[in-house]
């Protein structure tokens, strides 16, 4: 299914965190009419959101095709640069080619949508208390550049 909608779901009420420090909570993207993995997917929030920024940053520098995987299971969003402002995002259990959903955004509206993520997810455990190093990274990423 080709659309031109995407948006990242975070649901901040859901954060958990471990002894250990690990940040859990409900993350997903909405791609078209399709939400994946599934609505209310919980997952390492922090680093998938780390790891879609590291993927959506790749993606603008060298407009090659790039991956961010969630870290429960084996999802993954694929982005791939079709120009400089527009690209394909789509949705992938890893072992299939095959794409479950994608549609063709403006760059800006997946940068947009990351970064609103992230701000979200950090502005919550700030909230809260918490704090490392990823946590820090996330926050400072989560000004991604939006022309």
């Amino acid at each position: 299914m080709i659309s031109a909608e995407f948006d990242l779901v975070v649901k901040p009420g859901t954060l958990h965190r471990s002894d250990m420090g690990t940040i859990t909570g409900q993350v997903w993207a909405c791609l078209g009419e399709e939400q994946f993995p599934e609505p209310n997917w919980s997952d390492l929030i922090v680093g998938f959101l780390s790891g879609f920024v590291a993927a959506v940053s790749e993606a603008e520098r060298t407009s090659q095709p790039q991956v961010a995987p969630f870290l429960d299971g084996p999802f993954e969003l694929r982005i791939e640069p079709s120009t400089p402002t527009n690209w394909k995002v789509s949705a992938h259990e890893r072992a299939n080619p095959k794409a479950e959903a994608a549609v063709t955004v403006s760059a800006d509206t997946v940068k947009r949508s990351l970064a609103q993520a992230a701000r979200t997810i950090a502005s919550e455990c700030r909230r809260r208390g918490w704090s490392s190093r990823e946590l820090d990274s996330l926050a400072r990423a989560s000004n991604l550049r939006v022309d």
